[in-house]
């Protein structure tokens, strides 16, 4: 299934028709939490909040902040750039918005040594209620430049632990929207 079905792609977009799933990476991290889907969308899509829960983890450093490239960052097509300590950036791309339900997002122009094996990756986060608690999926797939670079990219996404960077940045996110911290 083709989560863009049905979705308006923007002119001059770089949204493609169709998410690659063949050779792909992918990685998936999931918590539930005690709060309405209204809360935990406005916190894990909000680029004030990703210092609150994109925090270093091993060799993954922490998001410092977010510039929209446009007035918003809430529909298809919208852009923005997250900085991360030590320099990093990455820019993303939203390509699907539903508020309170699920967005996605395209990732390129890596500045890290991931430019090296991939030119984007694709990253999808869903908001369900389950008893009582919002649950929250974060689907991430990375593509490769090619074979080689595929069997590179998986030994360093796992190197640098990148699902468990995922795993404990939702929990960071559970604990801020619970406690304040």
């Amino acid at each position: 299934a083709n989560f863009l079905e049905g979705t308006h792609i923007p002119e001059g977009s770089t949204i493609p028709p169709k998410i690659p799933t063949k050779g792909v990476i992918e990685m998936q991290a999931q918590i539930a939490v005690d709060c309405s889907k209204e809360i935990a969308f406005n916190f894990i899509t909000s680029g004030a909040e990703l210092p609150n829960w994109l925090k270093k983890v091993g060799k993954i450093p922490a998001a410092l902040n977010a510039e929209n490239l446009g007035k918003t960052y809430n529909k298809s097509g919208d852009q923005r750039i997250v900085y991360f300590d030590g320099g990093e950036s990455v820019h993303e791309e939203l390509l699907t918005f539903n508020p309170f339900a699920n967005y996605s997002y395209k990732a390129s122009k890596f500045t890290n040594v991931l430019k090296k094996f991939s030119d984007e990756a694709y990253s999808q986060v869903w908001f369900d209620t389950m008893d009582d608690q919002t649950r929250i999926t974060w689907n991430y797939i990375y593509t490769a430049k090619n074979f080689i670079a595929r069997f590179l990219l998986k030994f360093i996404l796992r190197l640098i632990k990148y699902e468990e960077f995922m795993e404990v940045s939702l929990e960071n996110a559970k604990d801020y929207i619970e406690n304040g911290d």
